[in-house]
């Protein structure tokens, strides 16, 4: 896995991030490498959540959906309490699961995103009316066009996101379905709430203090390749609660 200086250029409203931040760093996958984060309570993120990132599509993906970050609930991945995916020709792809009802309801993007650019994702999920309007794909602040699946287990209202003790990973998928990561990826974010439109907007174009409440973990993938976090992993939080990963 290599670290890559980028240096980010945008129109519009975003202007202003590339303003405010000018050049910095991102974390680039090959395609055969990721990151492990290890279980804590703050990465459980209830019932709902925000799920946030700068990424940056090579080419199109064909083939195999990629992960672009699970937190596993099974031992083998299968089963994961949060998702997101870049699916073939760029769509996004975001689930909830609870193995234990055997339901997973998804969203997926019906239009993907431009190769070769930079775009900022988000998800957000709150369990309220047991359907397609629990989650939302958002990109550059906007919501995208998505089609809704609840799962051959349906999406029952006694639905609650599964978690336990499995770490959490970016760019790894399951031990039998889906792919390596393969892109850019940067300024990953996980809130413990439903965040709104206005909020995302804004988030984006900013660096996030540590020590808010509802921020959980706040990878900003500005290390260098002989930088450490506290107890010697290499990509940091800086939400402040010490949700450090590991690169393999």
């Amino acid at each position: 896995m290599k670290k890559q200086l980028v240096t980010l250029f945008f129109t519009g409203v975003l202007l202003q991030l590339a303003y405010g931040q000018g050049a910095g760093k991102a974390l680039r996958f090959d395609g055969n490498d990721y990151v492990r984060v290890n279980n804590s309570a703050t990465i459980q993120l209830g019932n709902e959540l925000t799920i946030s990132c700068w990424v940056y599509f090579p080419d199109v993906a064909s083939g195999t959906g990629q992960v672009i970050l699970r937190k596993w609930i099974s031992s083998d991945g299968g089963w994961g309490s949060y998702t997101i995916y870049r699916n073939p020709g760029n769509a996004l792809a975001c689930n909830v699961q609870n193995q234990t009802l055997g339901s997973y309801p998804g969203w997926t993007t019906t239009a993907g995103l431009a190769a070769g650019q930079w775009h900022h994702i988000a998800f957000v999920y709150r369990r309220n009316a047991f359907n397609s309007t629990d989650g939302i794909i958002y990109a550059n602040g906007i919501p995208m066009a998505t089609t809704f699946d609840p799962s051959p287990g349906g999406y029952p209202s006694n639905f609650s996101i599964e978690y336990n003790t499995r770490e959490l990973y970016m760019g790894r998928p399951p031990t039998a379905f889906g792919a390596y990561y393969t892109g850019i990826l940067d300024e990953m974010q996980l809130w413990n709430r439903a965040l709104t439109q206005e909020e995302i907007r804004h988030k984006m174009c900013e660096r996030q203090p540590a020590g808010q409440s509802s921020l959980q973990a706040y990878w900003r993938m500005d290390e260098g390749t002989d930088d450490t976090c506290p107890g010697g992993q290499d990509v940091c939080d800086a939400s402040g609660k010490g949700n450090h990963g590991v690169k393999f």
